[in-house]
């Protein structure tokens, strides 16, 4: 299934050092949100439109398609860039007003009922731009021009996983600190306590998810991937905290 993301902030801003054609992440205030898939051994993230009346009226091709006929947005192809692992942020709907929640299911139904197709057209779209211009028909030309240059995007994404994986060797041993403990209680940013009651495995993927327990209400049960229950989130003040912070263990 393909999953919506959003990207952190200092790498698209390290990918729009040498290309403009980069959309914004404005921030984080108005996040990019998009899906990801495997072109040529790299992730790469599809920028997600909100829905705009001009899609009504625009027609899908190989670098754009709407979502839905264009009620629920549309992908943006011609910007999709690659991205690390550690730089994609999974979106979690819970955490969003009803009115974003809302788009955010729908968008995930309809892109994954198209899943075939949108696999498709990124990799045909992949394959002319990175052909001369003088292989290319006239609208392939226009195309091209659209769309970002992956072959200067792959390089420069190696490079920030190389220089990524240099600072983190100097600090392996502070981040044995993230280790999940189970059995622990945790506190949500949000302030509501919960129990880690086990580390499953999804069962198409093998993804890691922690299993815990709300402290409060119904004690309901719930799943989240263990990368996500570990990360860090921004607050609307620009502070960044865990996600869950550990208050005692068992």
């Amino acid at each position: 299934m393909l999953r919506l993301y959003n990207i952190k902030e200092e790498y698209v801003e390290h990918l729009r050092k040498k290309e403009e054609r980069v959309l914004y992440n404005k921030n984080e205030d108005r996040p990019y949100v998009g899906i990801v898939l495997t072109i040529n051994e790299m992730n790469y993230y599809v920028p997600l439109a909100s829905p705009k009346a001009k899609h009504k009226t625009m027609h899908n091709d190989i670098d754009f398609r709407k979502i839905a006929g264009g009620r629920y947005g549309a992908m943006n192809f011609n910007n999709m860039i690659p991205v690390p692992d550690n730089c994609l942020i999974p979106i979690d709907f819970s955490e969003y007003d009803e009115k974003y929640a809302s788009l955010f299911r729908h968008q995930y139904k309809e892109i994954n009922a198209e899943r075939e197709i949108i696999v498709s057209v990124t990799e045909h779209l992949y394959e002319l731009c990175l052909k001369d211009l003088n292989e290319l028909t006239k609208h392939e030309r226009k195309i091209k021009e659209r769309c970002c240059n992956f072959h200067l995007l792959e390089k420069m994404c190696k490079a920030y996983i190389n220089q990524n994986n240099s600072d983190n060797s100097t600090t392996e041993e502070d981040n044995t600190m993230d280790t999940l403990i189970l059995g622990g209680t945790y506190r949500h940013y949000k302030n509501k306590l919960y129990k880690v009651l086990h580390v499953a495995k999804h069962t198409e993927t093998e993804e890691p998810l922690v299993i815990y327990q709300a402290l409060y209400g119904d004690y309901g049960i719930w799943a989240r991937p263990l990368d996500m229950f570990l990360e860090e989130v921004t607050l609307p003040d620009g502070a960044v905290v865990k996600r869950f912070a550990l208050v005692e263990e068992e």
